[in-house]
């Protein structure tokens, strides 16, 4: 139960980082707009590959969280296709 609660308080705190700080301000603008961020100093390259192995550790926590926290145990069909679920939500988001 206590990794629900610490999950939650790590997605409070990272929407937080993104919203209040100028890491998240940087953040944004890497996406949005490369070219002022590079012409501020900031490494673009070095931003965004920080975000997506940020969120490869968030996707591992979840996995782990899935696995031992949940069920106490790994098994066949766990997911219950719900990583098909995230693809068509991203596909009918139009990537946004």
């Amino acid at each position: 139960m206590w990794l629900l609660y610490a999950g939650i308080a790590l997605i409070a705190a990272t929407a937080l980082v993104l919203r209040y700080t100028s890491i998240g301000i940087a953040i944004h603008a890497a996406g949005a707009e490369p070219k002022a961020v590079d012409k501020s100093g900031l490494s673009v390259t070095r931003i965004r590959y920080g975000c997506v192995l940020f969120a490869g550790f968030m996707a591992s926590l979840s996995g782990a969280f899935l696995s031992i926290g949940d069920i106490h145990t790994f098994t066949e069909g766990m997911t219950r296709g719900a990583g098909y679920l995230a693809i068509a939500s991203v596909i009918f988001g139009n990537g946004e």
